[in-house]
């Protein structure tokens, strides 16, 4: 039941696989970045931006704070860029920067509003709406409750549940993202996925239909 849950979710969500990273290449331009060619990093940054605005965007729920949050990202990647580790796939130290920017201004946001977010707010920000969906009832129903359904999570949950269901990254690479441990990420993930089940069940559990325990 849980894993059809994740599928439902993920496919609402219009959740593409993975490109393989240049691994190498991006390492090469990396180091020359951090020797001071910014075009370097503009090339790496036009490459992943889209993977790192999303992200940001579908932590936070708003298209506008994600985009703020990406840029901060971006400032500071430049600004790291002596730490990186060209031995390490640039990808995931990359989400981390703009993680890191999208926690932050979720705690000011936090501070500033009193909440996290109200149920159902910011909904269409949480959705890739280019390639919209049929327009069968059900479809309908679904896009209007995955930003309803992810506003429940704790943001620790939500941030696990993104990067391994949404954008599709493994656990150990969503463990250093997050900078947590690997069973850290499953266990938050499972919590979600049970939250997420038991709201779409409570909501619209035809949605569901063909789980089984």
């Amino acid at each position: 039941m849980l894993e059809r849950t994740v599928c439902v979710l993920a496919d609402l969500a219009l959740v593409m696989p993975l490109t393989a990273e240049p691994v190498e290449r991006h390492a090469r331009l990396l180091a020359s970045a951090a020797a001071g060619d910014s075009a370097a990093l503009g090339v790496v940054l036009r490459e992943e931006g889209e993977l790192l605005h999303r992200i940001c965007t579908r932590m936070l729920g708003d298209r506008e704070d994600g985009l703020d949050a990406f840029q901060d990202g971006c400032l500071r990647i430049q600004r790291a860029l002596p730490s990186y580790d060209p031995a390490r796939p640039a990808r995931p130290w990359l989400i981390r920067m703009c993680v890191r920017s999208a926690q932050g201004l979720r705690r000011k946001r936090r501070r500033r509003r009193g909440v996290f977010a109200l149920p159902g707010e910011r909904t269409p920000a949480l959705v890739d709406r280019s390639s919209p969906p049929d327009d069968g009832a059900d479809a309908r129903q679904l896009h209007g409750l995955l930003g309803e359904a992810l506003a429940q999570l704790p943001p620790r949950e939500r941030d696990a549940f993104v990067l391994r269901h949404l954008e599709g990254l493994d656990v150990a690479d969503a463990a250093r993202v997050l900078e947590v441990r690997p069973t850290t990420v499953r266990g938050h993930c499972l919590q979600a996925r049970r939250k997420l089940q038991t709201f779409l069940s409570r909501r619209c559990p035809k949605l569901l239909e063909g789980d089984r325990p």
